[in-house]
Protein backbone atom coordinates (compact mmCIF):
# COMPACT_ATOMS: atom_id res chain seq x y z
CA UNK A 1 0.00 0.00 0.00
CA UNK A 2 0.93 3.83 -0.47
CA UNK A 3 1.74 5.53 2.04
CA UNK A 4 -0.88 8.54 1.76
CA UNK A 5 1.05 11.74 2.75
CA UNK A 6 3.45 10.69 0.03
CA UNK A 7 1.58 12.16 -3.00
CA UNK A 8 4.10 11.82 -5.62
CA UNK A 9 4.73 7.83 -5.03
CA UNK A 10 0.43 7.79 -5.27
CA UNK A 11 0.49 9.82 -8.46
CA UNK A 12 3.09 7.39 -9.94
CA UNK A 13 1.04 4.07 -9.38
CA UNK A 14 -2.08 6.37 -10.50
CA UNK A 15 -0.16 6.93 -13.72
CA UNK A 16 1.59 3.46 -14.44
CA UNK A 17 -2.36 2.26 -14.00
CA UNK A 18 -1.17 -1.01 -12.00
CA UNK A 19 -4.29 -2.91 -10.03
CA UNK A 20 -4.64 -4.78 -8.33
CA UNK A 21 -7.78 -6.84 -6.66
CA UNK A 22 -8.21 -6.57 -2.83
CA UNK A 23 -10.65 -8.32 -0.49
CA UNK A 24 -13.44 -6.37 0.82
CA UNK A 25 -16.04 -6.71 4.23
CA UNK A 26 -19.31 -6.80 4.65
CA UNK A 27 -21.08 -5.88 7.54
CA UNK A 28 -25.21 -6.70 6.94
CA UNK A 29 -25.43 -4.17 4.36
CA UNK A 30 -22.52 -2.28 4.68
CA UNK A 31 -18.77 -2.38 3.35
CA UNK A 32 -15.38 -2.46 4.91
CA UNK A 33 -11.73 -2.10 3.77
CA UNK A 34 -9.87 -1.90 6.65
CA UNK A 35 -10.79 -3.41 10.09
CA UNK A 36 -14.56 -3.87 11.47
CA UNK A 37 -14.30 -2.92 15.57
CA UNK A 38 -16.50 -3.97 17.57
CA UNK A 39 -16.36 -2.38 21.63
CA UNK A 40 -14.58 -0.58 23.11
CA UNK A 41 -13.15 0.70 19.64
CA UNK A 42 -16.45 1.33 18.41
CA UNK A 43 -17.27 3.71 21.15
CA UNK A 44 -13.72 5.17 20.80
CA UNK A 45 -14.69 6.03 17.32
CA UNK A 46 -17.85 7.57 17.52
CA UNK A 47 -16.39 9.84 20.69
CA UNK A 48 -13.22 10.98 18.27
CA UNK A 49 -15.91 11.53 15.26
CA UNK A 50 -17.63 14.19 17.21
CA UNK A 51 -14.62 15.65 19.17
CA UNK A 52 -13.33 18.98 18.55
CA UNK A 53 -10.03 18.05 19.35
CA UNK A 54 -9.82 15.32 16.08
CA UNK A 55 -9.78 18.21 13.12
CA UNK A 56 -7.13 19.77 15.12
CA UNK A 57 -4.79 16.68 15.54
CA UNK A 58 -5.46 16.04 11.89
CA UNK A 59 -4.49 19.71 10.66
CA UNK A 60 -1.03 19.30 12.78
CA UNK A 61 -0.63 15.74 11.36
CA UNK A 62 -1.14 14.32 14.63
CA UNK A 63 -4.28 12.19 13.95
CA UNK A 64 -3.07 9.53 15.90
CA UNK A 65 -2.69 11.35 19.31
CA UNK A 66 -6.72 12.04 19.22
CA UNK A 67 -7.26 7.99 18.89
CA UNK A 68 -4.92 8.18 22.13
CA UNK A 69 -6.96 11.06 23.85
CA UNK A 70 -10.57 9.32 22.93
CA UNK A 71 -9.27 5.97 24.10
CA UNK A 72 -8.40 7.19 27.73
CA UNK A 73 -11.56 9.26 27.80
CA UNK A 74 -13.70 6.18 26.77
CA UNK A 75 -11.87 3.59 28.88
CA UNK A 76 -12.91 5.70 32.14
CA UNK A 77 -16.25 4.80 31.96
CA UNK A 78 -16.36 1.29 29.92
CA UNK A 79 -17.70 -1.93 30.99
CA UNK A 80 -16.10 -4.78 28.72
CA UNK A 81 -19.13 -7.41 27.95
CA UNK A 82 -19.61 -11.09 27.59
CA UNK A 83 -19.67 -11.67 23.57
CA UNK A 84 -20.74 -14.85 21.80
CA UNK A 85 -18.57 -15.77 18.41
CA UNK A 86 -19.78 -17.49 15.56
CA UNK A 87 -16.59 -18.37 13.22
CA UNK A 88 -17.05 -20.13 9.73
CA UNK A 89 -19.41 -22.03 12.05
CA UNK A 90 -18.21 -22.49 15.08
CA UNK A 91 -19.17 -20.97 18.41
CA UNK A 92 -16.91 -19.16 20.82
CA UNK A 93 -17.88 -17.93 24.03
CA UNK A 94 -15.58 -14.57 25.56
CA UNK A 95 -16.07 -13.08 28.68
CA UNK A 96 -15.27 -9.55 29.88
CA UNK A 97 -14.79 -8.51 26.13
CA UNK A 98 -12.93 -5.05 26.08
CA UNK A 99 -12.91 -5.18 22.10
CA UNK A 100 -13.58 -7.18 18.82
CA UNK A 101 -11.32 -6.00 16.18
CA UNK A 102 -12.52 -8.10 12.33
CA UNK A 103 -9.22 -7.49 10.30
CA UNK A 104 -8.79 -7.06 6.44
CA UNK A 105 -5.37 -4.82 6.75
CA UNK A 106 -3.18 -4.53 9.92
CA UNK A 107 -3.62 -1.07 11.11
CA UNK A 108 -6.12 1.24 12.10
CA UNK A 109 -6.71 4.26 14.30
CA UNK A 110 -3.71 6.18 13.65
CA UNK A 111 -1.01 3.08 12.85
CA UNK A 112 -2.72 0.70 15.75
CA UNK A 113 -1.07 -2.76 14.86
CA UNK A 114 -4.37 -4.87 15.73
CA UNK A 115 -3.95 -7.47 13.71
CA UNK A 116 -0.15 -7.51 12.54
CA UNK A 117 -0.54 -10.79 10.26
CA UNK A 118 -3.95 -9.78 8.32
CA UNK A 119 -3.71 -9.25 4.72
CA UNK A 120 -6.07 -7.55 2.11
CA UNK A 121 -5.99 -10.69 -0.22
CA UNK A 122 -6.08 -13.70 1.42
CA UNK A 123 -9.89 -14.48 1.55
CA UNK A 124 -9.77 -14.40 5.19
CA UNK A 125 -10.24 -11.94 8.39
CA UNK A 126 -7.53 -11.66 11.30
CA UNK A 127 -9.86 -11.35 14.72
CA UNK A 128 -8.67 -10.18 17.47
CA UNK A 129 -10.36 -10.19 20.79
CA UNK A 130 -9.39 -8.54 23.93
CA UNK A 131 -11.10 -9.86 26.91
CA UNK A 132 -10.98 -10.97 30.82
CA UNK A 133 -8.30 -8.42 31.23
CA UNK A 134 -8.19 -5.51 34.02
CA UNK A 135 -8.71 -1.98 33.25
CA UNK A 136 -5.22 -1.21 34.62
CA UNK A 137 -3.60 -4.26 32.38
CA UNK A 138 -5.26 -2.75 29.12
CA UNK A 139 -4.20 0.49 29.98
CA UNK A 140 -0.46 -1.10 30.13
CA UNK A 141 -0.92 -3.75 27.12
CA UNK A 142 -2.64 -0.37 24.91
CA UNK A 143 1.19 0.79 24.09
CA UNK A 144 2.04 -2.49 22.74
CA UNK A 145 -0.55 -2.49 20.28
CA UNK A 146 1.48 0.06 18.08
CA UNK A 147 3.67 -2.22 17.20
CA UNK A 148 1.16 -5.24 16.99
CA UNK A 149 3.23 -6.90 20.49
CA UNK A 150 -0.54 -6.95 22.51
CA UNK A 151 -0.98 -9.96 20.65
CA UNK A 152 1.55 -11.98 23.28
CA UNK A 153 -0.92 -11.32 25.96
CA UNK A 154 -3.11 -13.95 27.74
CA UNK A 155 -6.04 -11.95 27.04
CA UNK A 156 -5.86 -11.80 23.86
CA UNK A 157 -6.99 -14.05 21.36
CA UNK A 158 -6.32 -14.20 17.59
CA UNK A 159 -8.17 -16.22 15.38
CA UNK A 160 -8.85 -16.53 11.50
CA UNK A 161 -12.05 -16.87 9.33
CA UNK A 162 -14.26 -15.60 6.58
CA UNK A 163 -17.52 -15.78 7.98
CA UNK A 164 -18.43 -14.17 11.61
CA UNK A 165 -21.13 -13.35 13.64
CA UNK A 166 -20.94 -11.28 16.74
CA UNK A 167 -23.93 -11.60 19.79
CA UNK A 168 -23.31 -9.89 23.08
CA UNK A 169 -25.09 -9.89 26.49
CA UNK A 170 -26.38 -5.98 25.42
CA UNK A 171 -25.63 -4.16 22.37
CA UNK A 172 -22.35 -2.28 21.17
CA UNK A 173 -21.32 0.07 18.76
CA UNK A 174 -20.06 -1.50 15.77
CA UNK A 175 -16.97 0.77 13.77
CA UNK A 176 -16.08 0.31 10.72
CA UNK A 177 -13.41 2.65 8.76
CA UNK A 178 -13.77 4.43 11.55
CA UNK A 179 -17.48 5.42 11.05
CA UNK A 180 -19.84 3.96 13.24
CA UNK A 181 -22.31 1.70 11.58
CA UNK A 182 -24.41 -0.66 13.92
CA UNK A 183 -24.60 -2.15 17.09
CA UNK A 184 -24.73 -5.60 18.02
CA UNK A 185 -25.75 -8.47 16.86
CA UNK A 186 -23.98 -8.20 13.62
CA UNK A 187 -22.56 -10.63 10.42
CA UNK A 188 -19.30 -10.20 8.80
CA UNK A 189 -18.56 -11.73 5.69
CA UNK A 190 -15.25 -11.58 3.79
CA UNK A 191 -15.82 -11.18 -0.48
CA UNK A 192 -12.13 -12.31 -1.70
CA UNK A 193 -10.92 -10.07 -4.41
CA UNK A 194 -14.30 -8.19 -4.32
CA UNK A 195 -12.51 -4.61 -5.40
CA UNK A 196 -9.98 -3.48 -8.00
CA UNK A 197 -8.07 -0.82 -7.02
CA UNK A 198 -5.06 1.38 -8.39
Amino acid sequence: MVNLMDYKKALERILMGKQRKIDVGRIDEEYSITVVGIGLDGKVAEVNNVSKYKKWFNFIRLGALSYVLSFLQVLLKYRPVNIQLNVDGEKLVFFNVWLIAIANIPNYGGGIRICPDACYHDGLFDICIVHSITKRDLLRTFPKAHKGKHIFHPGVAMIKGKQVEVTSEFPVIVQSDGEVLAKTPVNVTIRKDALLIV
